[in-house]
């Protein structure tokens, strides 16, 4: 195991202290847990590339690990009643459907070939960047006045992104060896 999938490991076993923390209404330590799983990804990332040490295993792991994380948070966030509902579902509901989609393509194609986009990239930062903000709220009055903005945000891109991944997705798909058999 290098570096990275390291990371990322770590990355998927703060997922239960984090949750654990919210539960138990030790929002500050869950917020340091949280900025800690987000700056795991960061490095893991930023390893990876820079001394080439990207994995097959690490391709799936580092996405899982992020899903894992953020469905997690947004999925008690909105039990908490402090993200809405509305935003959770949208988060939820894309990631889900990307992982189906992309078992689908596996299962019919036989292959899987899945690169982030700019826009995947971006909406997942600002997912992280929106949960922080909810906790760090608790904290810093002003925060808690932008929190409608970044719901709106983070809901357009989540959106937008999703929609990017579907076409893309639809389009790997048309034009899979399995379609050329014929």
């Amino acid at each position: 195991m290098n570096l990275p999938n390291l990371l990322t490991a770590i990355r998927i076993a703060l997922v239960p202290v984090f949750a654990t923390l919210l539960l138990s209404g030790r929002i500050g330590w869950a917020l340091c847990v949280f900025l800690l799983a987000g700056i795991t990804d960061v490095i893991d990332g930023y390893v990876a590339r820079v001394y080439h040490l990207e994995t097959r295993l690490g391709a799936i792991l580092d996405p899982l690990a992020d899903k894992v994380l953020l469905i997690t948070a947004y999925l008690l966030l909105a039990a908490l009643t402090r993200v809405p509902l509305w935003l959770t579902v949208a988060v939820v509901a894309r990631d889900l459907v990307l992982l189906l989609g992309m078992g689908f393509m596996y299962w019919f194609s036989g292959h899987l070939h899945f690169s982030p986009s700019l826009a995947g990239k971006a909406t997942t930062a600002l997912q992280l960047i929106t949960v922080a903000a909810t906790l760090l709220s608790n904290y810093v009055d002003p925060v808690t006045h932008l929190l409608g903005l970044l719901y709106a945000l983070t809901m357009a891109l989540t959106i937008l992104s999703g929609i990017r991944y579907l076409y893309d997705g639809l389009g790997q798909l048309s034009a899979s060896p399995m379609d050329k058999q014929d």
